[in-house]
């Protein structure tokens, strides 16, 4: 998450704290280390929300296994090697060192909760050897080992109250309710595998600049017209290396990252306003309507039209 807006008083609350935007970035897919220490003495990890208007994009990863819920918002979530769309309820839990970051829909208001997100932090050491080594503590243990890769789990709304009861609570009873959670994530056979088996993130401090310098200039502008050799000039490699380079990173050719991000943002706009399809086809950076319509049903299996029908209901 993006850790470096708030500072940790007792866990639970957080305050916001000035936003400096990282002026380093990825040569080969290196994220920046993220230090989410808290600031207290009275527990062992950290569970806080964060409601603001939007996330940006902000590569990054940190030695805690962390576990997010999406109460409010949508946009494109990045773990590792693996790109997905993200909506209200979705609920991820990240190894250690996971590369991440999940990047907000441009919405048409400012409002400063459009992202509502629950996180929770801790340190493997947690939970020691001695206690995962137990029998009851079986399942938990095959859980965070696969958590090595991103694990993806539907219907996270049903854990809320519990995210809810975590904000009030503090010793004993606070680290049970984790337990639970952790548990209950456990038993579930819904879990999705995010990262491929063949990812290795590259983690280094240095040299970060390409990776937050060339995806953060296409979310921003993903609706005017890119080129690869322009992609590529920013990245300041040759486009063959590029493309090389962006696969490795995302597992797609730059033109379906593009038109992924295109396709998302005109669902948000089909689903709260009622602009013609055309001028979203456009707005969202599709010149031809026939590509936009294409492009759509690929990756919703419904034209633009039905699908808009279908949310209204």
């Amino acid at each position: 998450m993006l850790f470096d807006l708030y500072k940790l008083i007792d866990g639970t609350r957080l305050v916001r704290m000035p936003y400096k935007p990282c002026s380093i970035f990825p040569s080969y897919m290196k994220p920046s280390l993220q230090s989410l220490r808290p600031d207290t003495t009275d527990s062992s990890f950290a569970s806080y929300w964060i409601k603001v208007s939007h996330f940006g994009f902000h590569w990054h990863y940190h030695p805690e296994v962390e576990l997010c819920y999406i109460h409010r918002g949508s946009g494109t979530r990045m773990v590792g090697d693996s790109v997905h769309e993200f909506s209200d309820g979705d609920l991820v839990l990240l190894g250690a060192n996971l590369p991440h970051t999940w990047i907000s829909q441009q919405y048409a208001n400012e409002a400063t909760d459009n992202m509502q997100v629950y996180v929770i932090q801790f340190l493997p050491e947690l939970l020691t050897k001695t206690l995962l080594g137990l029998p009851e503590f079986a399942a938990v243990d095959t859980l965070l080992r696969r958590a090595s890769r991103g694990l993806a789990f539907s219907d996270g709304g049903r854990y809320y109250t519990r995210f809810e009861q975590l904000t009030g609570q503090q010793g004993l009873a606070r680290f049970l309710t984790l337990l639970s959670i952790l548990d209950e994530l456990a038993t579930t056979s819904e879990a999705e595998t995010l990262a491929s088996p063949k990812h290795s993130p590259l983690l280094s401090r240095q040299n970060e600049k390409r990776m937050q310098d060339v995806f953060g200039y296409i979310h921003n502008h993903f609706a005017n017209e890119l080129s690869l050799g322009q992609i590529a000039d920013i990245a300041c490699m040759n486009e063959a290396s590029f493309c090389r380079y962006f696969r490795k990173a995302t597992g797609q050719t730059l033109t379906s990252y593009i038109n992924d991000l295109r396709i998302g943002q005109a669902c948000q706009l089909l689903i709260e306003t009622q602009q013609p399809i055309t001028a979203i086809a456009q707005q969202v950076g599709f010149n031809s309507f026939a590509n936009f319509n294409k492009s759509f049903t690929q990756r919703k299996g419904l034209l633009p039209r039905a699908f808009r029908r279908k949310m209204s209901r």
